[in-house]
């Protein structure tokens, strides 16, 4: 479970959130993330699907801070000649839960010597079953924007500390670097991520792996709700494996390879302060055992700000 210091780290900044939203009120906003995600596993011995629901909370101040605030709970189902590792399920059962916590802070400066924004990042994630922790994971980077608005970089580092694995304690290692532009027209973007990924047990790879994940994004001609606002379809390229993905803040503590994903999503503006996406990715994955099965994706999230 959450360490006592963990809890009141989240507590803390509710709190300083709360009263700084008060304060100085005409200057902070605030977002909510609400989301619901479904996974189903096709030819898994081991499981049958995942339910997960969590919800993030942000307040800005202005275009120069924000704070984050984040909680997950997951639902594993896993089959009935299951056999998983404590990482993924503690004792082995139908219904294993998890919870994850997530707070992060975002610092930006402008300076018109390299034309754009600058921005610190730090992130914690804690996730852990009723019964223990799993892992903490620590994040931190930098990014760039141009005032253009067409180019944008970014390079990450993350160290993910398991707790109860396959074998023993282990240590993940994950950097990051994003490159992502507007080919021509700001109604397009071309987003390409590069991960390289390293585990301290060699039991379960004993050299780096690397992959890139490639977007496309094409805004659309708002003509009303049943029109996207914008459409991504994406596409992984090479292995990867517990990896945690930063904007979505999930880390997928899941010990088999997954080595092929392509997905799609939509945007639409619901109103000026609403936005509703939908996801669906499509992914391969392989054991250790070399046994391979499918997974499919599905996730709906609405975005609140006032």
């Amino acid at each position: 479970m959450a360490s006592k210091h963990q809890i009141t780290a989240a507590s803390l900044l509710l709190i300083t959130t709360s009263i700084f939203s008060d304060v100085f009120a005409d200057n902070w906003t605030n977002s909510n993330d609400i989301k619901t995600t479904f996974i189903s596993y096709q030819g898994d011995t081991t499981r049958n699907n995942l339910t997960d629901v969590g919800i993030n909370h942000q307040t800005h101040y202005l275009d120069k801070f924000s704070l984050l605030f984040g909680y997950n709970y997951t639902k594993l189902n896993t089959s009935q000649r299951a056999n998983i590792d404590s990482s993924i399920a503690g004792n082995v059962d139908r219904n294993v839960q998890q919870r994850q916590l997530t707070v992060g802070a975002n610092w930006f400066q402008y300076s018109d010597f390299i034309n754009g924004r600058v921005g610190w990042h730090i992130k914690n994630y804690s996730l852990f079953t009723p019964a223990s922790t799993i892992a903490n994971v620590y994040n931190g980077g930098l990014s760039y924007l141009n005032y253009q608005n067409t180019l944008y970089l970014d390079a990450l580092f993350t160290q993910s500390q398991y707790t109860n694995s396959q074998t023993s304690d282990n240590t993940v290692n994950q950097a990051n670097l994003s490159i992502e532009f507007s080919p021509g027209l700001k109604s397009s973007w071309l987003s390409v991520q590069l991960v390289a990924i390293d585990n301290s047990d060699n039991f379960l790879f004993d050299s780096t792996l690397y992959s890139a994940n490639v977007e496309w994004t094409q805004y659309l001609s708002r003509t009303g709700f049943p029109i996207p606002m914008s459409l991504v379809i994406g596409s992984q390229i090479g292995e990867q494996r517990y990896l945690v993905l930063h904007r979505l803040d999930s880390i997928n503590n899941n010990p088999d390879a997954q080595y092929s994903s392509n997905w799609i999503y939509a945007n639409w503006q619901i109103n000026d302060n609403s936005q509703l996406s939908l996801s669906v990715v499509a992914s391969e994955h392989q054991s250790d055992l070399q046994e391979k099965y499918d997974s499919l994706y599905s996730s709906i999230l609405l975005n609140i700000k006032w």
